[in-house]
């Protein structure tokens, strides 16, 4: 009896998972070989990718041969899988976990991610992104000037870029999910 319930539960995994497949396949956006060219990387893609490639995000994304820093040049072109504000809530995402790792984060960035966010979901103006911007990068060029070990804050992000690009790259395959969702 158990072996039939574990059979009939395999078969059940099998037939989501092969659901979940045609689901992404239908919502997730295919490109092509040529289509990732024409974003002019610094290489051309062959280098990772067959000719007469096609594929999703989420392929690309999971091109372990290939530097995470690629693959997410690659997938956050504007208008080739994302849509702007899905690629602003990211950044948003992005630059929150950057400031959770500074013991005061200076109020003018955060209060820039705000902003930013209510841009993405259209409660925040063109002229108020801008300021928030512009008091941002205020904030980044003060802090830069104080930096007293250029070589300290290198190796400091040297130690975490890997573990942020490899969160980067699953958050991408997440936003790319909730579509289909």
């Amino acid at each position: 009896m158990t072996e039939h319930i574990n059979l009939e539960q395999q078969r059940e995994e099998r037939l989501i998972k092969k659901y979940e497949e045609e689901l992404m396949e239908k919502h997730l956006q295919w490109r092509t070989l040529e289509q990732l060219r024409e974003c002019k990387p610094c290489y051309d893609p062959v280098k990772y990718l067959p000719e007469g490639w096609k594929g999703t995000v989420i392929d690309i994304l999971n091109i372990e041969n290939c530097p995470a820093e690629d693959r997410i040049w690659m997938v956050t072109r504007k208008g080739l899988f994302y849509t702007d504000r899905e690629l602003r809530l990211f950044a948003c995402e992005c630059a929150e976990r950057a400031l959770s790792r500074i013991e005061n984060p200076d109020p003018r960035s955060v209060e820039a991610i705000r902003v930013a966010r209510l841009y993405a979901n259209g409660e925040a103006t063109k002229d108020e992104l801008a300021a928030a911007y512009a008091a941002a990068a205020a904030a980044y060029a003060v802090a830069y000037a104080a930096a007293a070990d250029a070589a300290a804050a290198a190796a400091a992000y040297t130690a975490v870029a890997d573990a942020e690009r490899k969160w980067q790259i699953e958050r991408l395959k997440e936003i790319a999910k909730e579509g289909v969702e």
